[in-house]
């Protein structure tokens, strides 16, 4: 979803609304605290050609395109409204059902589907034992020694996906819990106001930084999608302060969790924690926020 323009009157931000509907186009129009109105395109696809007819309708705000086109969206939206009343009964549409706000993204899904399979898979190897879980940490064994050569034994061996598994595993129910509950709000806001592709990308990008840090500090054996969910975390955060246009944001609820909980962790009072990761995924995240918030500008 991208902002198109700003008005002062409402009943100008919803002419163009208007306008835009008759065309195909979805839009919103919201409110700002420090007044005016907001019309935002939902589709990124239709931008170009709902800038095009922003760029008419402040050349000729009167014209009587406009005007028709007003009366017409009413007519539709009153009869849309009816025919999907006669229609809910009996039919369910699934494909607006899981393009609604209360949906899952498809790819944020699909991660919180395979950790939890890997979890149920791991589950008798919290206590000892390694059947699956020896394939999914970054190494096997800790480093034969400090210098470079010694490190990556496993990956440098042609398993490279072990740089990226150590985020599909954890060490209990609640880990596992706070984690996917994070993911399933942050990578689906991601995926529905920027897109699949890009969460894609980000997810494999910070679960390597994050993965690999912890590595270099602590040894192989760590566990979790925390870093990941930083990373997403302070990309949302840092992209929506500084471009408001991306359409992202977060409460300062959810801002004072996430970050009282990182303070927390690194006071040892939750016992081992895989704090490097969680550092390093925030950077990654924060400092990916900056430069899309710049490129953008």
């Amino acid at each position: 979803m991208r902002q198109l323009a700003r008005f002062e009157e409402e009943d100008t931000a919803q002419t163009l609304g208007d306008a835009l509907y008759i065309e195909g186009i979805d839009s919103r129009v919201d409110s700002t605290r420090e007044g005016g109105w907001l019309l935002w395109v939902h589709d990124e696809a239709h931008l170009a050609r709902a800038q095009e007819l922003l760029a008419l309708f402040e050349q000729a705000p009167d014209d009587i395109r406009f005007k028709k086109a007003k009366r017409e969206a009413a007519v539709r939206r009153k009869t849309g409204a009816r025919e999907e009343k006669k229609a809910r009964p009996r039919t369910v549409d699934v494909r607006k059902r899981w393009q609604g706000q209360g949906s899952i993204g498809p790819f944020t899904l699909g991660v919180i589907i395979v950790s939890v399979g890997v979890f149920l898979l791991t589950w008798e190897e919290l206590g000892g034992g390694e059947r699956v879980s020896r394939w999914l940490y970054i190494d096997s064994q800790p480093p034969l020694s400090s210098v470079l050569y010694g490190l990556f034994q496993d990956v440098r061996s042609g398993q490279v996906w072990r740089l990226f598994t150590p985020v599909l595993m954890h060490g209990g129910f609640f880990h596992l819990l706070f984690n996917m509950w994070w993911l399933k709000d942050l990578g689906t806001m991601i995926e529905r106001r920027q897109s699949t592709r890009l969460l894609v990308v980000m997810f494999f990008a910070v679960a390597l930084v994050s993965n690999v840090a912890q590595y270099l500090v602590s040894g192989p054996y760590f566990v979790g999608m925390s870093g990941v969910v930083y990373g997403l975390f302070g990309y949302i955060w840092v992209r929506g302060r500084l471009d408001p246009s991306s359409g992202m944001g977060l409460t300062p609820f959810a801002v004072l969790i996430m970050m009282g909980f990182f303070v927390l962790c690194w006071t040892g009072l939750m016992g081992p924690i895989a704090n490097v990761a969680h550092t390093g995924g925030l950077v990654t995240g924060a400092i990916w926020g900056l430069a899309a918030a710049k490129l953008k500008r």
